[in-house]
């Protein structure tokens, strides 16, 4: 299926940050990567900010919906394990909005301030001790950062490691 026309282009401008950086991101250059007229890109995002939100708005969605996917595990703690199991799921490719925020304009974060707060509240609230919850939810961002901006201190086996003691940890025994 075809992604619609607000898709194409929020997937050219994360493509056109990866290669050229967000401080040369232009809406020409985004819309000649959707194929679609400056006018079209305009309809659906009416600035460089507006575009910038929308790629924060979308992570924001696929992160949700990737939460969401684990519903059917209803046992204290899938919650947590759900969030700690993201950070290998969400890479820089998927996060370019929240790194152009930060380069652009800190302002365009708060619907990612707001999700933060919603997501801390379910992993508080996900039947297992709060503070081993937001334990695993720091260990989670941690590793995304990691992988973010590339760290080579850890190699696939530590991770792994990592990932299976916090699951047995966040598991009812």
């Amino acid at each position: 299926m075809k992604p619609d026309t607000k898709t194409r282009i929020l997937e050219a401008a994360s493509r056109v940050v990866q290669k050229s950086g967000v401080a040369h991101m232009t809406l020409e250059e985004v819309a000649a990567e959707a194929k679609v007229s400056k006018g079209g890109l305009l309809y659906h995002f009416s600035s460089k900010d507006a575009l910038i939100k929308g790629l924060v708005d979308d992570y924001i969605a696929q992160f949700d919906q990737f939460l969401d996917g684990h519903k059917e595990d209803t046992t204290p703690g899938s919650f947590t394990r759900a969030y700690l199991e993201s950070a290998l799921f969400f890479n820089a490719a998927s996060c370019v909005g929240i790194v152009s925020a930060i380069a652009n304009d800190t302002s365009l974060l708060a619907p990612l301030h707001k999700a933060y707060a919603r997501w801390q509240f379910r992993l508080e609230h996900d039947g297992i001790d709060p503070t081993l919850a937001t334990m695993v939810r720091l260990v989670a961002d941690g590793l995304w950062f990691s992988f973010l901006i590339g760290t080579p201190a850890l190699d696939e086996v530590m991770v792994k490691c990592i990932l299976e003691q916090l699951e047995r940890e966040t598991s009812t025994k």
